[in-house]
C-alpha cells in the first residue's frame, strides 16, 4: 500500500476543508455586516419619516437613500445606474459562459461595453460619496463623519439610526414628487419649511403693516 499517496490525499481534503470553513466564516460575517447596516438604515428611515422596511427592499432602498439626503432627481438617475450596471453583468456573464475563449480584445463592442460598465460605476461611486456626505449633513455631522460612513457604514449607520441626531433635511413635499414628510418636521404649505423654523402664514400679520391706527387707505375726511 502507498502511504504517502494516503497522506497526500487527507492533506488535500483537510485542505479543502480549511478553504471550505474559511469561506462559510466570510459569508456568514459579510451577512451580519448586512444586516447590521440593515437595521441602521431602518432607523434612519424611520427618522426621516420613511418606513422602515424599505431598507430591506434592494433598489427602493437605494431610491429613498439618495431622496432622503439629496433630491429624487440624483435618487432616479443611481437607481438607473444601478440597474444598467445589472444588465450589462448580466450581458458579459451571459456572453463569457457561452464563450469561455472570448477575451475583451476579441470583440471591439464586448470590450465597449466593458468600458461603459467601469465608467458608469466610477459615476456611481462618486454619486454615493455625495450621497454619504448629504446625508451626515442631513443629521447634522460633517466631513468626518462622512468616511466614517463610507469606511464602516456597519457602525455609522447605527449611530444615526439609533443616535440623538435627528433629521433636519428640508422638507421636500409635493415639489419634488417625495411622499414623505420628515417624522419630526412640521405639517405645513410650504414645500421647503426647515424643521423649528418659525410658523407665519401670513406675512404681512404684524402690527406694524396693517394696524388701525396707521392704514394708508382710511380716508378720514
Amino acid at each position: 500500500m502507498n502511504y504517502n499517496l494516503l497522506d497526500g490525499s487527507n492533506a488535500i481534503g483537510e485542505l479543502f476543508g480549511v478553504v471550505i470553513a474559511i469561506y462559510l466564516i466570510i459569508v456568514l460575517i459579510f451577512f451580519v455586516f448586512l444586516t447590521i447596516i440593515a437595521i441602521g438604515l431602518w432607523k434612519i428611515f424611520k427618522k426621516a419619516g420613511i418606513p422602515g422596511w424599505h431598507s430591506l427592499i434592494p433598489f427602493v432602498n437605494i431610491y429613498d437613500l439618495f431622496c432622503l439626503s439629496w433630491n429624487k432627481t440624483a435618487a432616479i438617475i443611481a437607481l438607473s445606474m444601478s440597474g444598467i450596471i445589472a444588465c450589462i453583468r448580466i450581458y458579459l456573464y451571459s456572453n463569457i459562459s457561452q464563450h469561455p475563449d472570448l477575451s475583451f480584445s476579441d470583440d471591439k463592442l464586448f470590450d465597449l461595453i466593458g468600458d461603459i460598465n467601469i465608467f458608469i460605476i466610477f459615476c456611481l461611486l462618486i454619486m454615493y460619496v455625495i450621497c454619504m456626505y448629504k446625508l451626515s449633513e442631513s443629521f447634522g455631522y460633517d466631513v468626518i463623519f462622512t468616511i466614517g460612513l463610507l469606511m464602516f457604514p456597519f457602525v455609522f449607520y447605527c449611530v444615526l439610526g439609533f443616535g440623538s441626531s435627528q433629521y433636519r433635511q428640508a422638507v421636500p413635499a409635493q415639489t419634488t414628487g417625495y411622499p414623505y414628510q420628515g417624522a419630526n418636521e412640521p405639517q405645513n404649505a410650504y414645500p421647503y419649511q426647515v424643521v423649528n423654523a418659525p410658523q407665519n402664514d401670513n406675512p404681512f400679520s404684524s402690527n406694524e403693516y396693517y394696524s388701525t391706527e396707521q392704514n394708508p387707505f382710511d380716508n378720514k375726511n
